[in-house]
């Protein structure tokens, strides 16, 4: 009797260990799931002509920073632009 007990004991722990392992690996396998369909997606999207405008409209704005950084307490602030003498003017 006292055998059979320990061999239950010892198989339900191998079980709940087994359940475990099993657990961990289905959430490895969720996260790599979604991984693939957040990359497909972004395929997709980079693919696609908004993708394209986009990708045109960062590399333009990264050129246009990139050659003349802008200095933001030299703008005014009513016409967003650099401060020319006619503005110094009116304000």
């Amino acid at each position: 009797m006292e055998r059979y007990e320990r061999h239950t004991l010892e198989m339900a722990a191998k079980i709940r260990k087994q359940r475990q392992e099993i657990q961990r690996r289905s959430v490895e396998l969720l996260n790599k799931l979604a991984l693939q369909e957040m990359r497909k997606k972004e395929d997709k999207i980079f693919a696609s002509p908004h993708g394209r405008m986009w990708r045109h409209h960062r590399t333009m704005q990264r050129r246009a920073f990139s050659l003349e950084p802008m200095r933001h307490d030299k703008l005014d602030t009513v016409t967003q632009s650099p401060r020319s003498k006619f503005s110094a003017m009116i304000t």
